[in-house]
């Protein structure tokens, strides 16, 4: 019950705060800008998150002039999908493949995916390691502060 509430609690504090911008908050001029703050190891999460995405693209029917889509990628847990042989331990329950395949297919439509170095130091992860179409940056966090301030919109899955 308490898990309820507590859940409950966040869903309208989160709705209170998406409806609480404004619309030249909204704006974002030219095109419109989302980043996709990933950063958790639930595959349904994720697949949620790419499924987001492609929602978002099909909305703009796959005009990359009208839409700019980034995800960010950091702690250990939420990066296998990154990684070209990456086999997760035998206590992690991730369909790492599945969502791998799911975020390539959206990255040739102009999605663009970071990998956070410092995450990549923690796992051991060079960028040799990366599949091709991630983008290693010094610091997921800070980038995602650097697209918010550049106009990205943050979108993060719960």
């Amino acid at each position: 019950m308490l898990r309820k509430l507590f859940l409950f609690s966040l869903i309208s504090l989160f709705t209170f705060i998406s409806f609480s911008y404004s619309q030249e908050d909204m704006d974002f001029g030219e095109s419109d800008k989302y980043v996709i703050i990933l950063d958790y190891p639930q595959v349904k999460r994720q697949m949620v998150a790419m499924k987001v995405i492609g929602n978002i693209l099909r909305y703009y029917n796959y005009d990359t002039s009208k839409v700019d889509i980034a995800v960010v990628v950091f702690t250990p847990p939420a990066f296998g999908f990154l990684v070209k042989n990456y086999v997760p331990p035998v206590f992690e329950f991730i369909d790492v493949p599945k969502v791998r395949q799911k975020a390539q297919s959206l990255s040739t439509y102009g999605v663009h995916f970071y990998a956070c170095r410092n995450t990549m130091k923690k796992v051991g992860v060079t960028e040799k390691d990366l599949v091709d179409w991630a983008e290693p940056v010094p610091a997921g966090v800070v980038k995602v502060q650097e697209l918010q301030k550049e106009g990205y919109k943050p979108i993060v899955i719960w």
